[in-house]
Parts: structure tokens; C-alpha cells; sequence
């Protein structure tokens, strides 16, 4: 068995794995990327100037990353801090900085190297030192923390969606820090614990109960790594006076925030909506809201959605108050490719009508023609009620539901529409349908029947997946099962993306798992031929791991075999540049855009002339010689 990794390498993890989550975030949730960048902006017309910027200019990773290395590098410093006061610094101390500047160092696509790293902490250090003794000499104190508090730190357990990630890595990188002070003493930094602690407390809103349970998360973390020394027993100790820093006050706690008994309130803010509790609705409606904008890509769709929920509390809030309305359709149609995101935000949906009180359970049962249609008379209206049944008081997601129209008389997914409308209109207060597929057919399909056109009357159109985006979906599935890419991996990644960006047959982020899927079969047989494997050695996908464009590798589709082709190498026998199976003028099927001509080959990628679609540029593994 490989031994547990080291302090640095734990440090080295944990630091990656935040930055890699923090720029995840930083280009996927439009709120987080705005509370970032303005940051410490305090005049309105520089925090207006810096929103404009915003809109106008993608993210830039670089930029990104130099900005949160300095955030942090202030950070541990101020945490750090009274291991190197002049009466207990000492040259074991300096290994904490040596092993922060490793860990600042590697992190992919930053250019300070780890000599850098240490130069800058070692002056930040130093500075801080100096500004304790002013203060000292002039008989002044202050507190440096609070002082030194990031604002834009704060932003990522405030406005980020996925706060609690970033937390841990946080905790456990001040524990292994401290824990590796060779003259700890519980008194120099028992303050710094208890106000980080109080900070903590107070920008994420987590309850005592809550809070202490999730550092008791860290600790079994923690004590995975391997310590030298007594730092074992000094991380336990961290751990216990971060426990004791929880205040005994959060959200679940607060009594004070909370307005005098016998407060009046404002009408309109008393008439809650209908059934659920106001703390209830806040919460549901939050978190999945949160968990909408934390989802990669779909930056239309996150405006769509929320707009409609938005829409629909202000028209309660009016109907509370006797004001008419409009009526709204609250059935969907979903268009677009596959592997966008369509079951994945209409479960999202579902929950936001539950927060709403439109639903009461909020569920969603998924089907498609298969599961409503029966090839016997009368059989299909009952399998269609039994399904309708099973998804009242949620949501009903129909899948590829222009299926259910074929021209043929004997046919019986008219059958299936009729019987659905008509469940529909009888019991419109407990169920919502929403319909989804490719977004031309679906057009078809609504335009089908006037009931149909009647009732789907808000269309939410799913755009495919770029190439940057689908790197970052696989960087967040690898992250989730514990593995991180090797430096050399994402930019092999990137590159075989925007080989296949906007090819259906791929499957966006379908055939991202498919390829993550591929990548660590490699990974598998790499190891597995090694004698005795790191824990670096476990936990890495290397270029190798993901290669698409080494001479003898492609990577598989979403239909492949992921167990058969590859060679002694453990790369799949065809490569990106070897020559492609098909000749100009070949006559070809895709399986979205049909028939068509084969006018250009560049290596696995194909201009195909459609019959229908005109010309389009798509990988030749998902396309069949006629």
C-alpha cells in the first residue's frame, strides 16, 4: 500500500484543488465573478466602471489566479503570524514558508515559481512584523486580521454557490500549517483562531451545530496526512481551538438580528406565500437557485430560469395584495443538443416550484415515448394517466418528446398527446410538464397540435457546451472523484474539446464523463504496471491519462467500447492526425443532421455538405459511410 502523502504534498493538494474550484466558480457564476472583481471598490464609480468591464471582457485565468494567490498569501500570513515574532521565530519555522511557497509554486499556469512564492511571503511576513513593532513602540494595538480581512476572500463564502467547498480546504490548509510550528504554543495563536473562526461563522451563515460538525469533517481529514514529529498531535490541538473559536450563535442561533416582539410590519411583507413559511421559502428557493448558478456554461438559461421564478414570486406577492395578473404557463420546452443540461435544470425547476408553493412535492418523473406509448388500442391513454399519476404535485419531463408524432396512421403517440392535454387541463394546479429534444423538431412537434401551442408557450433554448467549458466540467468531475490533471493534460484536454465543440454526436458534457470515464481506464493501466505507486502517482491524470492528440490515441465517443482498441501503450489505435476513414465525395449519415456529402477532411474532422442542414464540420466517429 502507498503511504499517506506528506504535510507539503497534503498543503500542495488542498491549494490546487481550491484554486481550481475557485476559477470553476469564478467562470461560471455570473454573481461570485461580479462580487470578485469588485472586490474593495468603494466609490460608485469605479465599482460601475469594474461591472462594465465585467460584461465586456471574458474571464481571464492568469489575471484570476495571480489575484487569488495574493488574496491567500495575505491570509496565512496574518494566521501565521506569531510564529515568526521576534521572541519564538526560529529556522524550523521557516519550513512553513518553504512548504507554502512549494504549494504557491505548483499550481498550474501561475507565473511565480516556488522561489518567487517565497520571496513574496517572506516580504509579507516581514512587513506585517514591522507594523506590529510601530505599533508596539507607540503603545498602540490593533488587530490584524480584522484588519487584513479580505473583502475578496469573503466574496467565496459569501457570494459563491459552492461556499462550503472552499471552506474545507481552507481549514485544512491553516491546520497543517500551524500543526507543523515546531514551538507551538496553543497562546500565540489562540486569537488568530478564535476571530478566523468568528469570521467564518458570520460570512457563511452556518449554525454552531452545523459549523462544529463540518470541522469535525476536516479533522478526519487532516488526519490522513503524515506528520513527522509531534505535528500530529499539534494538529489536534488546532483542531480543538478551532472548535472552541465556533460562536455560539448562527443562523439557527440568532435571536439578536431578529426584530423586538410587537414590531410592527409592513403589509405587504406579512402576506407570505401561500403554505410555506417565509425562513422555509428563503432557504429552498436559495440553495437551488445556488446550485443553478453553479452549474458550468448555460448563461441564457440561468437568465430564463431565473427570471421565471422571479416573474412568479412578484405575481404571488401581487395576488397576496388583490392586484390582478396575467396568466402564466408554467409548462416548458427544453431545446437543444444532448448532454446540456436539460434533466439536470428541469430537477432544479421542480425544486424552485416546490420554494414557490406552486407545487407540493416538487418531484420530477422522467420518460419518454417508450414509457407512454403502448402498440394496443386503448393501452396507451392508461400507461400515459399511470405516468401522469406518478408525477402529480412535480414535474413530468418528456425526453426526445417529438417522438411521440410519426407519420403513420397506425401510430398511437397521438394518443399519448391527446390523453396527456387533457390530464393537463384537468388538474393544472398539481402538475407541470415540461418537453424537451433537439430544438428544430421540438419546434415541429409544438406546432404539431394547437393544444400543445396553447400550453408550451415558454421555450428555453440550451446552447452547446464550448471547448473551455468542457474542460471545466471534467475538471470538476475529476476534482469530485479525487483526482487532479497534470499541467500537461489540460491543455491536451482543451485541444481535443474544440476538435469536437458543437458536434452533437459527442454529447457535450455526456461525452465529457465518457472521455473522464476513458481517461482513467488509462490511468488504471499506467498505474497499475508500477511497482509501488505515490499517492501523487493515484490521484494525477497525466497526459498520457487523457491524451488525444499523441500519435497513436484518439479519445473514445459516448458509444464506444471503453475496455476494447488500445494498443500496447494503452492509447486507442487511431490518432487525431492519422488519416481519416472516409474520401472526399463520400455519401455519409449523422444521426441529428442526416444525410449528406463529404467536401473537406482534416484529420478526424469532416465539412459534411447536408442535404438539410447546409455545410457543417463534425467528427468523422459519429458518422456512418452510406
Amino acid at each position: 500500500m502507498p503511504s499517506p502523502p506528506d504535510w507539503t504534498l497534503a498543503l500542495q493538494k488542498q491549494l490546487n484543488s481550491f484554486v481550481r474550484e475557485a476559477w470553476l466558480d469564478y467562470q461560471s457564476s455570473p454573481q461570485f465573478r461580479k462580487a470578485w472583481c469588485i472586490g474593495e471598490a468603494k466609490q460608485g464609480e469605479i465599482r460601475a466602471r469594474i461591472e462594465q468591464d465585467i460584461q465586456n471582457m471574458p474571464p481571464d485565468r492568469v489575471e484570476f489566479l495571480e489575484d487569488l494567490c495574493f488574496e491567500l498569501s495575505w491570509q496565512f500570513c496574518v494566521l501565521i503570524l506569531p510564529g515568526f515574532m521576534s521572541q519564538t521565530r526560529s529556522d524550523p519555522a521557516e519550513a512553513v514558508l518553504d512548504g507554502l511557497a512549494t504549494a504557491m509554486g505548483s499550481i498550474p499556469e501561475r507565473s511565480a515559481s516556488r522561489t518567487e512564492s517565497k520571496r513574496r511571503l517572506t516580504g509579507i511576513i516581514d512587513q506585517l512584523t514591522q507594523t506590529l513593532d510601530e505599533l508596539a513602540r507607540e503603545g498602540r494595538e490593533t488587530d490584524l486580521l480584522a484588519y487584513y480581512a479580505s473583502d475578496k476572500l469573503a466574496t467565496l463564502l459569501t457570494a459563491s454557490p459552492l461556499r462550503e467547498g472552499f471552506l474545507r480546504p481552507l481549514l485544512i490548509m491553516i491546520a497543517i500549517l500551524l500543526a507543523v510550528f515546531e514551538r507551538f504554543k496553543s497562546n500565540h495563536f489562540d486569537h488568530q483562531i478564535r476571530t478566523f473562526m468568528g469570521q467564518v461563522s458570520k460570512l457563511t451563515d452556518l449554525s454552531a451545530a452545523d459549523l462544529t460538525s463540518f470541522v469535525g469533517d476536516v479533522a478526519a481529514q487532516v488526519r490522513t496526512v503524515s506528520f513527522e514529529g509531534e505535528a500530529l498531535k499539534r494538529s489536534e490541538e488546532v483542531l480543538r481551538m478551532m472548535r472552541a473559536g465556533i460562536p455560539a450563535r448562527g443562523i439557527n442561533d440568532r435571536k439578536s438580528d431578529a426584530a423586538p416582539a410587537g414590531t410592527p410590519r409592513p403589509e405587504a411583507a406579512s402576506r407570505e406565500l401561500p403554505s410555506v413559511p417565509a425562513t422555509e421559502l428563503d432557504s429552498e428557493f436559495d440553495k437551488a437557485i445556488s446550485e443553478l448558478t453553479g452549474m458550468i456554461g448555460l448563461s441564457e438559461v440561468k437568465k430564463e430560469v431565473t427570471s421565471l421564478a422571479n416573474y412568479i414570486r412578484v405575481q404571488q406577492l401581487r395576488a397576496a395584495n388583490n392586484l390582478k395578473q396575467p396568466p402564466i404557463s408554467l409548462h416548458l420546452v427544453f431545446s437543444g443538443s444532448p448532454g446540456t443540461g436539460k434533466t439536470t435544470v428541469a430537477r432544479l425547476v421542480a425544486k424552485l416550484y416546490k420554494a414557490l408553493g406552486i407545487l407540493s412535492s416538487g418531484h420530477l418523473v422522467e420518460t419518454d415515448r417508450s414509457g407512454l406509448v403502448v402498440g394496443y388500442v386503448g393501452q396507451t391513454a392508461t400507461k400515459t394517466k399511470e405516468v401522469v399519476d406518478s408525477a402529480m404535485d412535480g414535474v413530468l419531463f418528456i425526453d426526445e418528446a417529438y417522438s411521440l408524432v410519426k407519420d403513420a396512421p397506425w401510430d398511437f403517440g397521438p394518443e399519448a398527446i391527446e390523453t396527456l392535454l387533457k390530464l393537463m387541463e384537468d388538474h393544472r394546479e398539481r402538475l407541470v410538464v415540461i418537453v424537451a429534444g433537439y430544438t428544430e423538431p421540438m419546434a415541429a412537434f409544438i406546432a404539431s397540435n394547437p393544444g400543445l401551442q396553447s400550453r408550451f408557450t415558454r421555450r428555453i433554448e440550451f446552447q452547446d457546451y464550448t471547448a473551455q467549458e468542457m474542460l471545466q466540467i471534467f475538471e470538476r468531475i475529476a476534482y469530485v472523484h479525487n483526482f487532479e490533471l497534470a499541467p500537461g493534460a489540460v491543455g491536451t484536454l482543451l485541444e481535443y474539446f474544440e476538435s469536437v465543440a458543437g458536434d452533437d454526436g459527442f454529447g457535450n458534457g455526456r461525452g465529457v464523463r465518457n472521455v473522464f470515464e476513458a481517461s482513467t481506464m488509462r490511468h488504471a493501466n499506467r498505474v497499475a504496471a508500477m511497482a509501488q505507486p505515490t499517492y501523487l502517482d493515484l490521484t494525477t491524470l497525466t497526459e498520457p491519462d487523457v491524451c488525444t492528440t499523441k500519435p497513436g490515441a484518439r479519445e473514445v465517443g459516448p458509444m464506444d467500447d471503453l475496455s476494447a482498441g488500445y494498443n500496447e501503450d494503452g492509447f486507442n489505435d487511431r490518432s487525431p492526425q492519422s488519416e481519416s476513414a472516409f474520401e472526399m465525395g463520400d455519401r455519409v449519415f449523422h444521426q441529428k443532421f442526416g444525410y449528406g456529402i463529404v467536401s473537406e477532411i482534416d484529420g478526424i474532422k469532416l465539412t459534411i455538405e447536408f442535404e438539410k442542414d447546409g455545410p457543417r464540420r463534425v467528427v468523422d466517429s459519429f458518422v456512418e459511410k452510406v
